[in-house]
């Protein structure tokens, strides 16, 4: 992991619970609050990540939203207590994404969010004339988590994708 600094960084936070993270976690950052019609206006390369809570927007009409702008979509860091499954699989459509279920640390929010600037500053190597493989895993943090309904729908949306 590269220890980026946020300095500078251009954050859109989706839900207004998300402001006192500027002061924390996100120190330094330029965190912009907003809603779900913000990401109507968005332009590619105007943003380096978007943070979104998850708890404060209607699911169906977040999943709607972030497939409707798919190829203007920063790396998308999902926060929540409660996540859809729905909400999970269009996630997983995007290039860069990933979840942070609550509570967490700003420690493990960091990591996350240094996690998703390497991989959208990193070019990845694709073999000549082959095809890439990824690696997922699903790890619940506590029993009942629903870490196999995940890892079903996770594979039923790859087995989709061809």
């Amino acid at each position: 992991m590269t220890h980026w600094s946020l300095l500078g960084r251009r954050i859109l936070g989706i839900g207004p619970d998300l402001a006192p993270l500027a002061r924390s976690a996100l120190f330094g950052a330029a965190l912009e609050i907003g809603d779900l019609s913000r990401l109507a206006d968005l332009l590619p390369g105007s943003l380096d990540l978007l943070l979104i809570d998850a708890d404060s927007v209607a699911s169906d009409q977040l999943a709607a939203a972030l497939t409707a702008c798919a190829a203007n979509l920063p790396p998308v860091l999902l926060l929540g207590q409660s996540l859809d499954a729905r909400l999970v699989r269009c996630l997983m459509r995007l290039p860069l994404s990933d979840v942070l279920t609550a509570p967490y640390e700003d420690d493990q929010l960091q990591v996350a969010i240094y996690g998703l600037l390497d991989g959208a500053f990193s070019v990845p190597a694709v073999p000549s004339g082959g095809r890439r493989s990824q690696v997922l895993a699903v790890m619940g943090a506590v029993g009942g988590a629903g870490a196999t309904t995940l890892a079903i729908e996770m594979a039923a949306a790859l087995s989709e994708r061809g």
